[in-house]
C-alpha cells in the first residue's frame, strides 16, 4: 500500500489567503463573492465574482507581480507560468516542452 503524508496546507481563496483568514471568514459567515468592478458593463450579464485579494498583476512581466504579505512564489515557478500562459493563451496542446514544469 502506498502512503502519503500531508506536511502543509495552503489557501488562496476568495475568503482568505491564510488559515487564519479562511477560518475567520467561515466563523463570521463572510462570503468572498462580490460585485466585480470590471463586470460593470451592460454587455456582461454576470456582475459577481469570487475575487482573490492581495495579488496584483499590472503587466505580463512576472517581475512586476505582487503577492500578499507572507506569500512567496518561487521566481522560477513564476517565470515558467508566465512564459507558458501569457503568450499562448489560445494555443492547444502542451504549454511547455519542459515536462517537469510545475502546474500553474
Amino acid at each position: 500500500m502506498n502512503r502519503a503524508v500531508v506536511t502543509g496546507l495552503g489557501f488562496i481563496t476568495s475568503i482568505g489567503n491564510s488559515r487564519a483568514e479562511v477560518l475567520e471568514s467561515l466563523r463570521t459567515q463572510r462570503s468572498g463573492i462580490e460585485i466585480h468592478p470590471e463586470f460593470n458593463r451592460p454587455e456582461i450579464p454576470v456582475k459577481l465574482a469570487g475575487t482573490i485579494k492581495g495579488f496584483e498583476f499590472p503587466t505580463e512581466n512576472f517581475e512586476s507581480w505582487k503577492f500578499p504579505p507572507g506569500l512567496s512564489i518561487p521566481r522560477q515557478h513564476r517565470m515558467e507560468c508566465a512564459a507558458g500562459a501569457t503568450p499562448n493563451a489560445r494555443r492547444t496542446g502542451s504549454w511547455s516542452t519542459n515536462s517537469r514544469r510545475p502546474e500553474c
